[in-house]
């Protein structure tokens, strides 16, 4: 997996509640800082770094990392990711594959069935998506089928 991620872990460290690494990356989400788990980490030459260490102990060290790889991409991330900063990796590895993301209302569920959206809300208020064909009103305890 080493040479498949072009990085070496230097350092790692389980860290307790309350204790978070500064993280600073150009996707603000991501800078939020690093929780639960964190590994430096040393890229080969020529890997992309997306997050990295700003505070000691792991202070300018790697902590997520893209290699491109044959057709696709590795990313390595050496954090534990909290749900913000997960968001905002899977919306990285979206752009780059122009795959269209969804801003999807919390107590909205999505599902793709072939050319189809089924959209549930689980809620008790009427909730409002934007799709690649317009703007859909779904309504409380609800499900809209959406033709894309």
């Amino acid at each position: 997996m080493r040479e498949l991620a072009g990085v070496t872990i230097a350092k790692w460290h389980a860290l307790p509640p309350g204790v978070q690494y500064a993280l600073h990356s150009e996707f603000e989400d991501i800078s939020t800082g690093a929780t639960f788990w964190a590994e430096a980490l040393k890229p080969d030459r020529g890997i992309d770094t997306l997050a990295s260490y700003s505070t000691s102990p792991f202070d300018g060290m790697a902590a997520i990392t893209q290699k491109s790889h044959g057709k696709g991409l590795v990313l390595y991330c050496g954090i534990y990711p909290q749900i913000k900063q997960a968001k905002a990796l899977v919306r990285h590895l979206a752009a780059l594959q122009a795959v269209p993301v969804l801003n999807i209302p919390t107590g909205l569920t999505v599902l793709r069935r072939g050319e189809k959206l089924l959209v549930l809300n689980f809620t008790e208020e009427t909730h409002t998506l934007k799709t690649l064909s317009g703007t859909h009103h779904i309504p409380a305890r609800d499900i809209c089928i959406i033709a894309e």
